[in-house]
């Protein structure tokens, strides 16, 4: 009786295990993990080249709303400049195209025995790509002071270039002046035209007031006069910071 009692029990005992196991079996999700995908990879892409790429990862980051954007860039040794400015131009894109930034990761890769781009969709579940660390934008104006003496901050040329570029040095002062209320600026404006410089002062001024507070007394302009595009660019524009004003 005991023998059969026994043998009643490992029965059951094992049916319940197979059972278990059955369960657990059919719970498991054969589906595969979802994997990042290259977009494009680029060997020292030119602008033009670079922003057709990011184009079309844009187009594929609306086609699929849930997938994250990898830049990565992969440094070659000594070139953290050229590197640096890959991360320039497409922060540029995505302001420009007013691409979402939130879905976007602009950071450096490895060093390699090549400086590449790299455009990578990564889905929900998937594995982003490594990198070492994360491309922010600086300001030419990050660090600076009021001068002793006029000092020139940065330079911005607009001309026919097909690239977009960063072209926000206008907001940085902006910035730079609202935090330094005694801080003074000197815009050098070159152009053709007397009549489309006047209208960009307007303009510049406009904004500076609005979006900032600074009142336009804080702001000379000056206006150098160049040749016709394409012999001269079609503006180019020199930001100045200038000494606090002397007191009277």
């Amino acid at each position: 009786m005991n023998q059969m009692i026994k043998i009643k029990r490992s029965f059951i005992t094992s049916l319940f295990t197979a059972t278990a196991l059955a369960c657990l079996a059919f719970g498991q999700d054969d589906t595969p993990k979802p994997s990042a995908r290259v977009i494009d990879e680029m060997e020292r892409p030119n602008c033009e080249r670079l922003q057709a790429a990011m184009d079309i990862a844009g187009t594929e980051m609306a086609n699929n709303p849930a997938e994250m954007l990898y830049a990565v860039v992969y440094r070659r040794k000594g070139e953290y400049r050229a590197a640096n400015g890959y991360g320039t131009l497409i922060g540029a894109w995505v302001k420009n195209r007013r691409f979402d930034p939130s879905r976007i990761t602009i950071a450096f890769g490895p060093e390699g025995e090549t400086l590449r781009v790299e455009l990578i969709a990564v889905p929900p579940g998937a594995e982003p790509p490594k990198v070492e660390t994360h491309w922010a934008r600086r300001s030419p104006f990050d660090g600076a002071e009021i001068p002793r003496k006029a000092e020139l901050i940065t330079t911005e040329t607009e001309d026919e270039n097909p690239c977009f570029s960063d072209n926000r040095a206008l907001e940085d002062l902006g910035e730079f002046l609202k935090e330094n209320p005694a801080a003074r600026a000197r815009l050098v404006i070159k152009m053709s035209s007397v009549r489309d410089f006047n209208e960009e002062t307007k303009v510049i001024r406009n904004t500076l007031s609005t979006e900032y507070g600074i009142a336009s007394g804080r702001v000379r302009f000056v206006h150098v006069l160049t040749p016709a595009w394409p012999k001269g660019p079609m503006q180019e524009t020199e930001y100045w910071l200038l000494p606090k004003a002397s007191k009277k």
